[in-house]
């Protein structure tokens, strides 16, 4: 497994924090107890003053806990992403906004009648139902042990039979690794970018299909809404950008009149990290277009809209994603039988360690490169979620450290917003032990890093190595880290801390304000205001959409593709709701699922026009 850093790197990070220590051995057991009462006393006192800071802390933010519950709601977090959300919008902000409202785009009669045809023609909704029906119909699942994808063959024999326009109309069709796709429509300007669209064949297991109300394979369709695996992650995505792309084909516009390429990259193991399929796809894309050479990408990610009262809207398109670091703990120690054990087996020494470890979260931080911060800017400029105080504060928080503390105080208070602007941590797997009266000889476990923006891989390494110290120092075992050995094996045992997997860091941020920003943010509030809800945005109101940028705590195929451009959204047309992605009963809406036809329909050949 290939490092990120070299030895010296690594030694000079693992140093940082034991250069205070002295690195031989504890000799006696005198030494070691003294040392324990010390930290023991060093214990009773933080614990003594964290309870009595707990009573006495007076923070102003205290009575508005419920309120960030409010916040929550509004922002449509669920397991991976912060989605948009509607809210009683204030009017118009100026010019000098930290969370400007562009011009809409204008929209032709003939692209509104398309539009219309697409999200309520009764032919066609019953023709795009039956589509994403087959498409659940076919099980694509993955689960971290998979190593047969054949699977696939099936699922790439409906795309290629139903859509059969458009694989005979692209300019280029490749299978990469087997069942990676890319669709490829050549335009007539090579010297204008490529658009490139990414969504996933894959899906998550079907867990126990006894407990779904609807068989998870059924593919229903009751006339609102699609039921079954897939339906909402991602098959309704790639079958509407498939019915997009059939519909452009058939009027003409992918069959020769693009001056701009047009691109569509399918992976099929993104649930399981995309190792196989976009860690192919990208490379053979970066070797075919070079760095830097498409537009933009957009992929699956936040829901872009979600009906409220008033009408107005805030859409969170994900322009960031946190790191990823899996990291694995193993402590081997001597055998023998469980009669006769010493002071502590491999998994009491692996316990020290997690137990300390977990104690310390890391530290959070707002800082300007948080896209996060962008959200909360929209939300305290445009909407009245937020409490008055906590208001105030975000519209200071990136001048004002004293104001940014308040703020990350507030968000400390409920878990599904504080992750967005922290390091987190979980120990997600233990394995060891063989049976009741065998002492343990090897115990390991895991550990999930999700990286903050402010926070880097060596953050963590740099924990890791402090605990790990610790208490192999304490108790005479030998240390590696990252493959560097710190203290040698002894007779008492080893810690060896390593990467589960090839770390990934903080995703690069996208700009925003820039051209393609602020096109992509026009064209979604024409499509919102005038195509699919019309009756909300009429002109005696004050009601606006808002398209902001937010961050997504998980990962999207779109990590294997940071070379190709520095411009990716991570967002689709729809209405927000909570339909059990990964979970029992999954279903979409089929409005949603029609919107992102109707909206990229529009948007390939309006920024066809683009330069």
């Amino acid at each position: 497994m290939s490092s990120f850093y070299s030895d010296q790197e690594k030694l000079a990070n693992i140093e940082e924090y034991h250069s205070d220590h002295n690195t031989s051995r504890p000799r006696t057991s005198v030494s070691k107890k003294f040392r324990w009462h010390i930290l023991g006393l060093f214990f009773l006192l933080s614990t003594t003053g964290y309870f009595f800071n707990r009573q006495s802390d007076g923070s102003e933010y205290d009575h508005e806990l419920n309120d960030s519950s409010q916040l929550v709601s509004a922002l449509g977090q669920s397991d991976s992403f912060i989605n948009g959300q509607v809210f009683n919008l204030k009017k118009k902000p100026s010019t000098e906004s930290l969370c400007p409202v562009y011009e809409k785009a204008i929209i032709s009669s003939s692209a509104k009648s398309k539009a219309d045809y697409f999200l309520h023609d009764p032919e066609f909704r019953n023709l795009s139902a039956s589509r994403l029906s087959q498409a659940v119909q076919i099980p694509t699942w993955v689960d971290d042990s998979i190593t047969d994808y054949s699977k696939f063959g099936k699922f790439h024999e409906f795309l290629e039979s139903e859509f059969k326009n458009v694989f005979d109309a692209a300019s280029s069709v490749h299978k990469v690794n087997e069942y990676g796709l890319i669709l490829e429509f050549a335009g007539s300007n090579s010297s204008l970018k490529p658009i490139l669209f990414m969504a996933h064949q894959d899906t998550v297991p079907l867990n126990d299909p006894k407990d779904w109300e609807k068989d998870p394979l059924s593919g229903e369709y009751d006339g609102e809404n699609v039921y079954g695996r897939g339906s909402s992650d991602c098959k309704n995505l790639l079958i509407g950008l498939f019915e997009t792309f059939d519909a452009l084909v058939k009027d003409g516009f992918l069959n020769g009149k693009n001056k701009r390429t047009v691109i569509l990259s399918s992976g099929f193991d993104e649930e399981n990290s995309g190792f196989q399929g976009a860690g192919h796809l990208a490379p053979f894309l970066l070797e075919r277009y070079g760095p830097d050479s498409i537009s933009h990408i957009i992929d699956e990610g936040s829901i872009a809209y979600v009906p409220g009262s008033s009408g107005g809207a805030i859409g969170i398109i994900a322009t960031g994603e946190k790191g990823h670091f899996d990291v694995e703990i193993e402590v081997t120690a001597p055998g023998g039988h469980s009669s006769i054990p010493r002071d502590h087996t491999s998994i009491g020494y692996l316990s020290q360690f997690l137990t300390r470890y977990e104690y310390e979260q890391f530290t959070p931080l707002l800082t300007l490169d948080n896209p996060f911060l962008a959200t909360l800017q929209c939300l305290a400029e445009h909407t009245e979620t937020l409490p008055e105080k906590v208001r105030k504060n975000v519209l200071k928080a990136h001048q004002s450290p004293k104001a940014n503390k308040k703020v990350l105080e507030f968000l400390k208070k409920n878990l599904m917003l504080r992750y967005l602007a922290e390091t987190s941590q979980a120990i997600d797997l233990i394995k060891g032990g063989d049976k009741a009266n065998s002492l343990p000889q090897s115990v390991t476990a895991l550990i999930n890093h999700r990286i903050a923006h402010g926070n880097t891989v060596q953050t963590i390494w740099k924990k890791l190595a402090k605990y790990a110290r610790a208490v192999a120092f304490e108790n005479g075992l030998g240390l590696t880290v990252d493959g560097i050995e710190v203290l040698p094996k002894t007779d008492n045992g080893h810690i060896d801390v390593r990467a589960a997997e090839p770390p990934l860091a903080v995703a690069p941020i996208t700009p925003v304000g820039d051209d393609i920003w602020i096109n992509l943010a026009s064209h979604l509030r024409s499509f919102y205001e005038d195509l699919v809800f019309p009756e909300l945005y009429s002109n005696d109101t004050d009601s606006v959409y808002v398209p902001a940028p937010g961050i997504m705590t998980g990962n999207t195929d779109t990590k294997h593709y940071w070379e190709l451009t520095n411009h990716i959204f991570r967002f689709e047309p729809g209405v927000q709701g909570d339909y059990n992605i990964h979970g029992l009963n999954e279903f979409i809406p089929l409005d949603s699922h029609l919107q992102v036809i109707a909206f990229y329909y529009q948007y390939i050949q309006d920024f066809d026009h683009f330069y």
